[in-house]
């Protein structure tokens, strides 16, 4: 009698304790939450007009780059305009914080030549990259347009 009476008190007390926890607040069980996206949708953007020296040797290129969380790397870029064309990178100064970071690029046309006041082509690229604990990731960004050199 005494036997059926201790495995009726556990049972009880195991099924208290079953409800106790269900019941109980989300904020009060441990929960595993699925890692967060550590970047987002990085970005990169030339701005549609740019700078041209006096001399008319090279552009100042700049540059929009959103990032976050990942290293920065140099930017590559390019301007062609007619049979003119030079290219050139970025430093790695700038910031992968989630804000919009402006980059200048200086870009001298190649074998002497020069840009003109008027329209050209432009493109830029980088290759993105950041390791975490849950592995590592990479972006490739992208982009060209056409400029106006002022």
């Amino acid at each position: 009698m005494m036997r059926a009476l201790r495995i009726g008190i556990c049972a009880v007390v195991v099924t208290a304790l079953g409800v106790a926890l269900v019941g109980s607040p989300a904020s009060a069980r441990v929960r595993r939450r699925p890692p967060k996206p550590p970047h987002g949708n990085p970005e990169l953007t030339i701005s549609p007009t740019d700078a041209l020296s006096a001399d008319g040797t090279t552009v100042q290129l700049r540059l929009t780059i959103r990032c976050s969380g990942f290293t920065p790397v140099p930017i590559r870029v390019s301007v062609r305009q007619g049979r003119t064309s030079g290219g050139a990178s970025s430093g790695t100064s700038y910031k992968c914080n989630g804000g919009a970071q402006q980059v200048v690029v200086p870009v001298t046309a190649g074998g002497g030549q020069r840009y003109q006041k008027g329209e050209a082509s432009a493109s830029a690229n980088a290759k993105l990259h950041s390791s975490t604990p849950q592995g590592t990731s990479q972006s490739d960004l992208n982009t060209s347009t056409t400029i106006q050199l002022t």
